[in-house]
């Protein structure tokens, strides 16, 4: 994508990264290219957002002699493969250019650049051109809807490529309004109560007389961005700095074969930056822009070094609010590229039938965990101090006689509070639970009513694919065991829409299995749209949100075991449930 005009000059001098040049593997990611233009990946729910051409009903731009540019979603995997893409939104992508995008740390808002249109139509500035703004979106039980352009935007210049901090308070973007150095300069914007501040120009510390664009804000705090300034290997390079409101050291060019001769942008990384995709014109793509994937042993060296915190775990009665002394404490890292219901030895699967005689699957701490040798015991005010890395995620897991154990997932690199607390159940005085152990047998069908969808969406929500690792889990275990999987979808929507889209969650459901390891042939999926609802909500009836997600569901039916094993379920095993969001919801 040649977006500027540009000269390709020698490198004077000597970057500190070079030397890790051996030490980075890139692959072009077929599954997603085409012979359009794909760029500027980011990373949202259990996959990536991009930015492509190979719209269907896209106008053709006259400038780049390509359709314009649509936002589109491709589930990724923790062993970093992509299935195919579809459209992120109805609402959101339309004949003219949307992308690149962000989203905020929570999910549920986006800010992406648009075409400057108003009720479709395109308004050209001054000088007879379409400029380019950033809009907000706030998502909705349908789609992302709201959309608006934030107050910053001109028509007579280009505000375009945001990317949001970790905390969600700064904005940084690219723009050629007046007053900055030259060409295309980096901005922020800093949010203030509701709206976003007036953009703050980067200054001379980062921004040339050349273009800086595509920036990314990586979790750690080091901003990458693309230059075509003097010194590049040729086209756009990726360059990375610490910046907030102020520059912090010097500005890293990336080493090859991330940056090549060509135009390389719209870099991200993974937390912990030994992963990552960016774009990049180079020969030997599907097609003109490609989006690649790097593998970067040990991370980049220099760019993230580590930090530690110190962290306060308190552990309370979640009934009476009162801190817990002598709680055992366990603080377990995530093994990278896991997710945490993949960690064996935190987690045990127990299946059992609710009052409905369907099989469910349900987590459960470990009873072993009280016993782990680097359990750490509360305080008198219920406390343990630990250290936190910042790359890395965590699962602490909290038990204590006489109560229900508990974990939370923790991260300095999310919105995560820094206050870390874990709030234990007491155990029922008198739990009655029928002494049955039928055996799961063939022929019997597992519900997964822990993946959830949302409305007209074919993704599996990153809050809620436990159920399928609880699959994988029983299909590692038997490793002669096929499955037929069913997907369900509630009411709304044609028959025909329906049914499509079931078939094309079963197609998601399996490829997050057999992305994971599990041979195709043992999987069998299908899609049976909204013909058999567990509830009442059928067309005609006013349902809620949540009685509507109760039908959009995955069933595993089991095909056969080639085991002896037995697999046994607990009837109706009682269910802690939070009161004081039942009562808030009442």
């Amino acid at each position: 994508m040649k977006l500027f005009q540009t000269i390709a000059l020698i490198l004077t001098g000597l970057n500190i990264l070079n030397a890790q040049s051996n030490s980075i593997q890139i692959k072009n990611v077929e599954q997603i290219n085409t012979t359009f233009i794909e760029f500027s990946p980011v990373y949202y729910q259990q996959g990536l957002v991009f930015v492509s051409s190979d719209s269907r009903h896209g106008k053709k731009d006259n400038s780049t002699k390509e359709k314009t540019y649509d936002l589109r979603y491709s589930d990724l995997s923790p062993r970093n493969r992509l299935s195919s893409s579809s459209p992120l939104s109805l609402k959101v992508n339309t004949r003219y250019h949307e992308g690149p995008i962000c989203f905020s740390p929570d999910m549920n808002k986006m800010y992406f650049t648009r075409s400057n249109i108003i009720n479709g139509n395109p308004i050209k500035s001054k000088d007879g051109k379409v400029k380019l703004k950033i809009y907000e979106a706030t998502k909705g039980k349908d789609d992302w809807e709201n959309i608006k352009e934030l107050a910053f935007n001109s028509n007579e210049y280009s505000c375009l490529h945001p990317t949001i901090s970790k905390d969600g308070q700064f904005l940084y973007f690219a723009s050629d309004q007046p007053g900055g150095q030259g060409g295309m300069d980096l901005y922020y914007s800093k949010k203030i109560g509701d709206r976003w501040s007036a953009p703050v120009n980067l200054g001379n510390s980062v921004n040339t007389s050349s273009n800086e664009v595509f920036p990314y804000i990586h979790p750690s705090g080091k901003l990458f961005f693309a230059s075509n300034r003097v010194g590049t290997m040729g086209g756009l390079d990726i360059f990375a700095i610490d910046y907030t409101e102020i520059a912090k050291g010097s500005i890293e060019q990336l080493p090859a074969p991330i940056n090549s001769t060509y135009d390389d942008l719209g870099l991200i990384l993974s937390a912990s930056g030994k992963v990552g995709f960016f774009s990049s014109d180079r020969p030997g793509g599907k097609g003109k822009d490609d989006i690649y994937r790097a593998e970067i042993e040990g991370g980049f060296k220099g760019l993230f070094p580590p930090k530690v915190f110190d962290r306060t775990i308190t552990v309370v009665n979640k009934e009476t609010s009162e801190t817990l002394e002598d709680a055992r404490v366990v603080i377990t890292e995530i093994t990278e590229g896991k997710t945490p219901f993949e960690m064996n030895e935190i987690f045990e699967i127990n299946l059992y039938k609710n009052n409905r005689n369907e099989n469910l699957v349900r987590y459960a701490l470990r009873a072993s965990l009280s016993e782990n040798n680097k359990a750490i015991a509360t305080n008198n005010l219920g406390q343990v101090v630990a250290q936190m890395t910042a790359t890395k995620k965590y699962i602490i897991t909290a038990t204590k006689e006489g109560f229900v154990s508990a974990y939370t997932i923790y991260s300095e690199t999310g919105l995560y509070p820094k206050a870390i607390k874990i709030a234990l159940w007491p155990v029922p005085k008198k739990v009655v639970v029928e002494e049955i152990t039928p055996v799961l047998e063939v022929g019997n069908i597992i519900v997964l009513d822990q993946i959830y969808y949302d409305f007209g969406k074919s993704y599996i929500r990153t809050d809620a694919s436990r159920g399928l690792e609880a699959i994988l889990y029983l299909m590692n275990e038997y490793p002669q065991m096929t499955i037929e999987l069913t997907s369900h979808t509630d009411s709304r929507g044609t028959k025909d829409f329906n049914m499509d889209l079931s078939s094309r969650r079963s197609g998601s459901a399996k490829y997050y299995l057999t992305s994971r390891g599990i041979a195709e042939s043992r999987i069998r999926a299908l899609g049976k749209g909204e013909q058999n609802p567990r509830n009442q909500c059928v067309d005609g009836v006013t349902c809620s949100e949540e009685e509507h997600q109760f039908n959009r569901r995955t069933e595993i039916k089991i095909v056969s075991l080639g085991s002896n094993k037995t697999i046994q379920y607990i009837d109706n095993v009682p269910e802690y449930i939070d009161r004081a969001i039942i009562k808030k919801r009442n």
